[in-house]
């Protein structure tokens, strides 16, 4: 039994601004979290200067070249896109046409072997056409939709994202909702919730050792994505909640 024991950092949530260990640059960020430790990163599709629309080719190749260089590689993408706007008439087309181009750049990065995905948060239900569409457009680029609502979505051919926060504040056993998935989700998160909201793993309610078993129960392989969404000491956490996985002190 093969329990997860890789960490990602997911970069979403990491402000862009003078001041930051990362700089005001996307490739900052970047070379930050190959200078603490990770060996994996979850790309935002939505940070400036890594939205899918403004990289051409010679740019998606450059970030590529740049973090293999440093013994790096990619996990998979974000999009978190507020789900209320895939609901939203005003914006529910602008929403799905942007997670359709992360979707196209994450086939691009991927291949046969280790299909990349994208990460989103549908609304919870039935998200409706926009869904399936976006399922049939990753089959088609060989890419896999991965959704973090809670309950997960049923529609046919979108994977899991577990989000441990979505899941612990809907009342949800964690542990019982990963074990009954009928297969290994495409993405697990790992960031923690207390009675404020969201925290640092490890440091809430999250009981991370049980997580890690369950995950390898239903045959999760890939690394956990560190989430520092909402952290007032995201550089910190990041360093932290590394060695609480991977067994080394910062």
């Amino acid at each position: 039994m093969h329990v997860p024991g890789r960490v990602s950092l997911s970069l979403s949530g990491l402000p862009l601004r003078p001041g930051t260990a990362w700089g005001g640059t996307a490739r900052g960020v970047l070379e930050w979290a190959c200078s603490v430790g990770y060996r994996w990163v979850q790309i935002d599709a939505a940070m400036a200067g890594l939205r899918p629309r403004e990289l051409d080719a010679s740019a998606r190749r450059e970030i590529v070249t740049m973090l293999r260089r440093r013994g790096a590689g990619i996990s998979g993408l974000d999009l978190l896109i507020p789900s209320a706007h895939f609901a939203d008439p005003a914006h529910a087309d602008r929403a799905a046409s942007a997670v359709r181009d992360a979707i196209s750049l994450a086939g691009e990065w991927g291949d046969r072997g280790a299909r990349l995905s994208v990460t989103i948060a549908l609304p919870a239900g039935k998200p409706g056409a926009i869904a399936a569409d976006l399922c049939t457009h990753a089959e088609r680029v060989g890419a896999v939709i991965a959704d973090c609502a809670c309950p997960p979505n049923a529609t046919p051919g979108m994977a899991v994202a577990v989000d441990p926060p979505a899941v612990l504040a809907s009342g949800t056993d964690l542990v019982a909702s990963i074990t009954r998935l009928a297969s290994a989700p495409a993405s697990a998160r790992l960031s923690d919730l207390d009675a404020g909201g969201r925290v640092e793993a490890g440091t809430g309610r999250l009981d991370i050792g049980a997580y890690r078993v369950a995950l390898s129960v239903v045959g999760y392989a890939g690394p956990l994505v560190a989430d520092l969404r909402s952290l007032r000491d995201q550089e910190g956490a990041a360093r932290r909640v590394r060695g609480l996985v991977e067994g080394t002190t910062e």
